[in-house]
């Protein structure tokens, strides 16, 4: 039997209150039982069975893993002992699974899970009231969320350092230039005004105006790395084609772009995470590739619309490759809020890939 992939706890839910039709009375057939467990021990979450006194009645070899104990041994264990309530505001607690009904459908909140060696985890924990025989209990399916906690406090720490960056780059290239432009200026109206017959050389005209372009491209560099102005007027493949132009003119790398189906309108979050993943995937072949050109296709096809970002250079550092760096793993954070699927591999003939897979039909 192959695992079961899917991480909708609803879904699970479903399937364990199925079984728990079935498992009892586990004399009414053993084959059922038997069923039922090999199905539970496929899930990739930790699954809990628990009775009305709070007792732990089975679990799921996952939930051990989790828990750090053997899973029969978490049975017979009150639920109090393995999740505890994280923040009264923000979380239900233990009391608040018995206002939980078989009408009223499944409960989610964060807790927190309370591991054997003393560590402790979040947890996002769905619960539904089921029907065992004459008695109720509940399916508690519990998943630990520490990594995701960890990638929101690093989206976070690169959000700042990125914000510092900029009001340094801000502060020591266009404030600088800026002021110089304003400096020759002022001596320029000095001595326009001690001899209005003063003519201004050509080429401190063509310098000042250099510097003002210049620094008005920077300006829009930042400003594009903060926010893609363009996004919601254009949409996602007009914000594209600025930024291939942008970056082509910044690099002087050939950078292309292929859209050859018309794209439906998207919610401006999955947009804006879609652009994002794009833009990071683009700043990371330009740093590390060593590449000379970059194409961004962009391709709709079986309700699901494709972003691939494809370089011609060295390839990515290993880490890329692994999703062990700090950039990629916040691509792949991008494309789980969107419920897209993200995937980096080198080609063949050179370069890198990156396709992030969007599902247009959820």
């Amino acid at each position: 039997m192959l695992p079961i992939q899917s991480t909708d706890e609803e879904s699970v839910l479903t399937r364990a209150q199925e079984l728990a039709h079935y498992v009892h009375p586990i004399d009414r057939s053993t084959r059922f039982f038997d069923q039922a467990r090999l199905i539970l021990e496929c899930i990739p979450d930790g699954v809990l069975l628990v009775a009305e006194n709070g007792l732990i009645r089975a679990a799921n070899s996952n939930a051990g893993i989790m828990f750090g104990r053997l899973s029969k041994a978490i049975t017979g264990v009150l639920i109090k002992e393995l999740l505890s309530n994280s923040d009264p505001d923000h979380s239900c607690d233990m009391s608040a699974l018995e206002a939980v009904d078989e009408q009223s459908g499944p409960l989610s909140c964060e807790m927190v899970g309370h591991h054997a060696d003393g560590s402790i985890f979040p947890a996002e924990i769905t619960v539904r009231r089921v029907r065992w025989g004459p008695e109720g209990s509940w399916i508690i399916v519990v998943h630990n969320i520490s990594r995701r906690r960890k990638l929101e406090q690093d989206v976070l720490r690169i959000s700042e350092e990125e914000r510092q960056h900029i009001g340094q780059d801000i502060h020591d290239h266009l404030a600088s230039m800026f002021s110089g432009l304003a400096l020759m200026g002022r001596g320029l109206l000095k001595q326009l005004s001690a001899d209005p017959d003063y003519r201004v050389p050509a080429g401190t005209i063509e310098y000042m105006v250099d510097q003002a372009r210049s620094g008005a491209e920077r300006a829009r560099a930042l400003a594009q790395g903060l926010s893609p102005v363009n996004l919601e007027a254009w949409g996602v493949e007009e914000a594209l084609r600025d930024l291939m132009h942008h970056v082509g003119r910044m690099a002087t790398i050939e950078c292309y772009l292929d859209c050859p189906h018309e794209l439906p309108p998207l919610e401006p979050s999955i947009a804006s995470e879609l652009y994002r993943i794009a833009h990071e995937a683009v700043m990371n072949a330009m740093k590390h590739s060593g590449t000379e050109r970059l194409e961004v296709t962009l391709n709709l096809a079986d309700d699901t619309l494709t972003l691939r970002v494809r370089d011609f250079g060295d390839g990515l550092p290993d880490a890329a490759f692994s999703g062990t760096g700090m950039g990629i793993q916040i691509m792949k954070y991008r494309a789980g809020l969107i419920h897209a699927s993200l995937s980096i591999n080198p080609v063949m003939e050179g370069g890198t890939s990156v396709v992030c897979r969007l599902p247009l039909n959820r």
